[in-house]
């Protein structure tokens, strides 16, 4: 990581003396530079780990056990609250 800040610093150096030394006709010709050390910052200052996602939240789901809610062959009495099979 070092590695690349020094280069990276390294060529914005070399290439702010050329623009400060060079005429404007010569000057104008940097554009390839100055757009490879733009990419260059990009991925080097650019987290190496992606943020983590966030959780989305789901809407409450039904209790399965509620005196209220059957199963497809169990009953439910309300008062006992114990389950019976209908088979």
């Amino acid at each position: 990581m070092a590695r690349q800040v020094e280069s990276t610093h390294a060529m914005l150096e070399t290439l702010t003396y050329q623009l400060t030394t060079m005429t404007t006709e010569q000057a104008n010709a940097l554009g390839g530079d100055t757009a490879l050390i733009k990419v260059q910052a990009t991925k080097v200052c650019r987290p190496r780990h992606p943020p983590q996602r966030r959780l989305r939240l789901r809407a409450p789901q039904p209790l399965h056990n509620a005196p209220w809610s059957f199963s497809s062959n169990m009953t439910r009495s309300r008062t006992g609250g114990r389950s019976t099979c209908s088979c």
